[in-house]
């Protein structure tokens, strides 16, 4: 069966909310997800505790862990460097606010963050081999779905403001 993992993380919330203060259930969320990480032979996997230091980082920058969250995840650099990616975000949040830093950039990020995330997974997905468009080669596979996406996108905010007319 296929799934995606972030909805066990959500079917779990409450239990893994009730220990993500803990450091030390932070810290063993990195090992484990470190551990995995190791074992996997991909940049992705279906398994949830692969993206288990995600979660956590997300859940510890939220409660203010910013050193925690940068020193645990530079452990993610001994697997593989582009497995820090994930924590750029996090990283760019630990800069001091500067006076001509843009916050448009940041807003529509923010604001972006699903739709990113879906067209990321789909790129990687396209682009490592693992979804096929119409037996088409890669960079048509890839031209196919930028367009489907964007078009999705352009679709959904039609839909959105004429049902944000309506009330």
């Amino acid at each position: 069966m296929v799934y995606n993992s972030n909805y066990v993380f959500v079917f779990f919330y409450p239990y893994l909310n009730k220990y993500s203060e803990s450091r030390i259930f932070l810290f063993l969320a990195f090992v484990i997800t470190f551990i995995i990480r190791l074992a996997n032979d991909s940049y992705t996997s279906f398994l949830p505790l692969f993206f288990l230091a995600e979660f956590y980082a997300g859940r510890a920058f939220a409660d203010n862990k910013k050193i925690e969250v940068l020193i645990l995840s530079l452990i993610m650099i001994f697997v593989n460097p582009l497995m820090t990616l994930p924590f750029f975000f996090f990283f760019l949040m630990m800069i001091p606010k500067w006076e001509g830093i843009p916050t448009k950039p940041l807003v529509f990020l923010s604001n972006s963050t699903l739709i990113l995330f879906l067209f990321h997974e789909s790129i990687m997905k396209v682009i490592l081999g693992r979804w096929k468009i119409y037996l088409l080669n890669n960079i048509s596979a890839v031209i196919v779905l930028i367009l489907t996406v964007f078009g999705c996108v352009f679709l959904s905010k039609i839909i959105q403001n004429k049902i944000i007319e309506k009330i």
